[in-house]
């Protein structure tokens, strides 16, 4: 991965909104790194996981309750913070969960 990369860490219920924002972010000129094309098959999912947040420079994280209640979207935004990496909260479905582990402004999409 290069400078400026963004990974996009999401609920896997949330799948379509976020391989849509991946490629348009793409298509603007962004460097994203999304699990649905940055994992091949029979790579260590977990390997892979740190291995992409360790080089990105932001995390792209999409709220949305299922999101809240991800194990591996806890893991991701945890791995982040420790790496010191920004955490940019996009909120796709209100939830109040992440609004007590973010004290930060949100930026709100509707779905």
């Amino acid at each position: 991965m290069t400078e400026n990369n963004i990974f996009v860490s999401y609920s896997s219920r949330d799948v379509e909104f976020a391989k849509a924002l991946a490629e348009e972010l793409e298509r603007l000129g962004s460097t994203v790194w999304i699990d649905q094309h940055g994992i091949d098959l029979g790579t260590n999912w977990d390997s892979s996981i740190d291995d992409a947040l360790d080089t990105a420079t932001t995390l792209l994280l999409l709220i949305s309750k299922p999101a809240a209640s991800s194990e591996n979207v806890q893991d991701e935004v945890h791995i982040a913070k420790e790496y010191k990496k920004k955490i940019i909260p996009i909120l796709i479905e209100q939830c109040v969960k992440f609004y007590n582990y973010f004290v930060i402004n949100v930026i709100a999409f509707k779905i």
